[in-house]
C-alpha cells in the first residue's frame, strides 16, 4: 500500500497501528489501510438460508458502519460483550441457555448505538430474480445495490467477510463486481474493497448480527424473532435489492420504545473500565510502595522524559 496518501506523520502512523494490534486487529492489510487513513469503513456480511435440497431461498447483505479511529475501542467492547475472542450470531443462537440470546439483543444495541451512519441491509428473496437464480448471481444483485448505496453515502472504504478457502473465487468475483461498477461510473474510482476473516477483525462481528437479525424477522416462524432486530429498528435501513424500496418494519414503533426505554447502562463502558484498571495499578503500587517503606527500601523512582503529545488530525464524522 505504498500509494497510501501520508495523511498521518510516522508518530501517528506508529501510534494507530499499535492502538488496532492492542485491540486484537490481525489482518496486516488492514493494520496499515486503518493506520494511514482516518475514514469510515463499512464492514459486510452475508446471510444464504437454503433448503434441504441446497436451493437459496433468500439472500441478504449487511452493512454496519464504523470510523477507522473508534475500531480500538469499538473491537474490545464487542469482545466483552462475546466474553471471548469468537462470534458468530446464528452459533450464539443456538447455544444452550438464555445468556446467549441476550448477548445477541446487547450486541444488536451496541451497534445501534456507535454506527457512524445509518445500518444498512440489502436483501432478495426466491423468486424476485430470474427463475433458476443461483446463489453467486443472487449475491452479484444485492452487492451491487450494496456498493452504490454505500457509495452515494461518501463511503470508500468497504471490509467484506471472506469465504472459506472451497470457494475462494468468490473473492476476485466480488473484486469484479467493483471494477464494473467504477468503469461505467457507479461507483468513485477510488472506492477499495478487502476480504477478511472474523478471527482477524472482530468488527466484522457488527455486520454478521445485524444480517442475522434481519434474516431472522423475515424468515424465522417462532414468536419473538423481531426481538434482535429491535434494537437495531432506530438506526435501520432495511432494502429491497429489486425494487430499492424500503421493507416496512417488523417491529412496530411502540417497540422500539419499549426497547430503548428497558435497555440497560451497558457493561462494556470502556471509560469505566479503564478508570477501575488505573485505579486498581494505583492501589498495588501504593502496598508495594509501604511495603519498601517499611522494608527501609529507597522508593524514589528516576525523572521519566516528558513526551510532547501529537496532535490529531480530523478526519470525517466519526462513530458515536
Amino acid at each position: 500500500m505504498s500509494d497510501l496518501p501520508p495523511l498521518r506523520t510516522p508518530e501517528e502512523l506508529a501510534h494507530w497501528r499499535n492502538e488496532h494490534l492492542a485491540s486484537g486487529l490481525l489482518d496486516e492489510t488492514l493494520l496499515t489501510r486503518y493506520s494511514h487513513v482516518p475514514d469510515l469503513v463499512a464492514f459486510i456480511d452475508e446471510t444464504h438460508p437454503s433448503t434441504d435440497g441446497g436451493e437459496v431461498t433468500y439472500y441478504g447483505l449487511s452493512a454496519v458502519i464504523f470510523h477507522a479511529d473508534n475500531l480500538p475501542e469499538i473491537r474490545k467492547e464487542l469482545e466483552a460483550i462475546s466474553g471471548r475472542g469468537y462470534w458468530h450470531a446464528k452459533d450464539e443462537f443456538r447455544r444452550p441457555g438464555q445468556k446467549r440470546k441476550d448477548d445477541i439483543e446487547r450486541m444488536a444495541a451496541y451497534i445501534n448505538e456507535k454506527a457512524a451512519k445509518p445500518i444498512v441491509v440489502f436483501d432478495l428473496k426466491k423468486g424476485e430474480l430470474s427463475e433458476g437464480a443461483d446463489e453467486r448471481k443472487m449475491r452479484d444483485y444485492v452487492l451491487r445495490s450494496m456498493l452504490k448505496h454505500l457509495n452515494d453515502e461518501g463511503i470508500r472504504d468497504v471490509v467484506l467477510d471472506t469465504f472459506p478457502k472451497a470457494l475462494s473465487h468468490n473473492v476476485e468475483a466480488d473484486k469484479a463486481i467493483l471494477t464494473r461498477l467504477q468503469w461505467d461510473g457507479s461507483v468513485d474510482a477510488d472506492m477499495w474493497i478487502h476480504h477478511a476473516q472474523m478471527r482477524k477483525e472482530h468488527a466484522l462481528w457488527a455486520a454478521d448480527t445485524v444480517v442475522w437479525a434481519a434474516q431472522r424477522s423475515e424468515l424465522g416462524k417462532r414468536e419473538g424473532d423481531s426481538r434482535f432486530i429491535a434494537p437495531l429498528a432506530p438506526n435501520l435501513h432495511h432494502m429491497q435489492a429489486r425494487t430499492g424500496l424500503k421493507v416496512p418494519p417488523v417491529v412496530q414503533p411502540e417497540a422500539v420504545r419499549e426497547a430503548n426505554q428497558k435497555r440497560r447502562p451497558p457493561i462494556f463502558d470502556m471509560p469505566t473500565r479503564i478508570r477501575q484498571a488505573r485505579e486498581a495499578k494505583e492501589k498495588l503500587e501504593k502496598a508495594r510502595r509501604d511495603s519498601a517503606v517499611k522494608r527501609g527500601v529507597n522508593t524514589q523512582s528516576p525523572a521519566r522524559p516528558i513526551t510532547p503529545p501529537t496532535t490529531r488530525r480530523e478526519g470525517p464524522t466519526q462513530s458515536r
